[in-house]
């Protein structure tokens, strides 16, 4: 495979109209969790261009890798879906991104969020990293693109392998794992791993999931103390700076805010009227459409199942790389979807209805997903069985919008609005 030229015209664009959203944050102040997730959204993605400028070795990395071991390190992290994908979101350029994937051979059974981070790579618009860590801790479309990363950029890549089942043996596995991704980190950057430096890092992890777990218990308030973005934004920043200071000081105030409005016996938005279980992800070209449902229909998404549902997880500094093997095993999205439905997703989700009084539930069902949409049917048949929940399942596309269009989901959450009301 020939190896791209780089041309990061695009990224620079990128970088400005984040720069230009931020100051419109700014002029027209929000809340102070907003305008704090798009100085951290800035700060990252800066960073990385400024690495590549100076030199600095940039550790790219797929979802769920863990961060605190690329801070315990000294290197530039590079989310490898989110840094093509924010591209794509703030450009709008998902059908060059695409078409470009489409010149690699990969077609739309494959996840468009994997084919525009492959795209964009091939064409050289994304920064190039010194190394790639990858694994498959989230899904079969991440443990596969990184290699066409690797094979077209003849740069190294160490792959993390994630048993699938969370029991003693395999997280002494996945330990072991982590540590020969230092081994390969630390040959490759010249760079030592900082035992001091993990230590706080994994402090930082963990008071992060505290906070987390704060937040999730504000979120049984009613009305609803946080907009619907807010959740999805969490995710990012965790993915972005789990194991870092800026992450605990923006989990603190997406706290302290739903905290104040919680005391004040207010909601974020005046109008509650429905309050629903979000299953997956939304759809990344439109999150507006949360807003929408929020402002139009008083639709609160008051949990996401993948995003905000933590299982145990302890701190012990003595074992750091068991503490972060089972973190893997614990985190949202991670715990929910390798474990047995029956023991993971399944349960998570009645639970998760049953604690926060939801009236609904929506599966967003991607169409690139194999894993996730395999669920459906089976969470659908539980919350309707054990809880009396409908869910809809939600047709639509991470990153391309052509699959469904705005106006189409609109009308599949309509439809769906009014049967809830029929049911009070």
């Amino acid at each position: 495979m020939k190896r791209p030229v780089l041309d990061l015209s695009r990224h620079t664009r990128m970088l400005e109209s984040l720069e230009g959203i931020l100051a419109h944050r700014r002029a027209h102040p929000t809340t102070a969790s907003d305008e704090l997730y798009y100085e951290l959204i800035v700060k990252y993605h800066r960073k990385i261009r400024q690495s590549l400028e100076k030199g600095e070795f940039i550790a790219a990395h797929t979802v769920l890798v863990p961060t605190e071991i690329i801070f315990a390190l000294g290197l530039t992290p590079m989310h490898l879906e989110f840094t093509s994908g924010t591209m794509a979101v703030v450009l709008k350029n998902f059908e060059e991104g695409l078409n470009a994937a489409r010149g690699l051979g990969l077609y739309p059974e494959i996840c468009s969020t994997h084919r525009i981070m492959a795209g964009s790579f091939s064409q050289g618009w994304v920064p190039l990293p010194n190394a790639i860590v990858w694994s498959n801790m989230a899904c079969d479309n991440t443990a596969k693109t990184a290699e066409v990363l690797i094979d077209m950029y003849q740069i190294p890549g160490f792959f993390v392998e994630r048993p699938y089942a969370h029991r003693p043996d395999t997280v002494s596995y996945t330990a072991a794992e982590f540590r020969d991704m230092v081994a390969f980190l630390e040959k490759h950057s010249g760079r030592k791993l900082d035992p001091n430096r993990l230590e706080e890092s994994l402090k930082l992890s963990f008071e992060m999931v505290r906070l987390h777990r704060e937040i999730n218990e504000l979120r049984k308030a009613s009305p609803y103390p946080l907009p619907n973005r807010r959740s999805f934004q969490m995710m990012v920043v965790g993915w972005y700076y789990q194991g870092s200071q800026e992450a605990v000081d923006y989990f603190r105030v997406v706290r302290d805010e739903a905290k104040a409005l919680v005391e004040q016996k207010k909601g974020f938005t005046p109008n509650n009227r429905f309050r629903l279980l979000s299953i997956s992800q939304v759809p990344y070209h439109n999150w507006k459409i949360m807003d929408w449902m929020e402002r139009e229909h008083g639709a609160c998404m008051v949990f996401n199942v993948d995003n905000d549902h933590w299982r145990d997880w302890q701190l012990d500094l003595s074992h750091p790389f068991e503490t972060l093997a089972t973190r893997i095993y614990q985190t949202p999205s991670s715990a929910q979807f390798y474990a047995p439905l029956h023991l993971g997703m399944v349960p998570d989700a009645v639970q998760d209805a049953k604690t926060y009084k939801v009236d609904g539930a929506v599966f967003w069902a991607h169409a690139g997903c194999r894993e996730g949409c395999a669920t459906i049917r089976s969470i659908k048949d539980a919350l309707r069985d054990r809880v009396d929940i409908p869910l809809l399942a939600l047709n639509m596309d991470f990153m391309d919008p052509t699959v469904v269009p705005e106006e189409e989901m609109k009308n599949q959450f309509e439809a769906f609005f009014e049967r809830l009301a029929e049911r009070r």
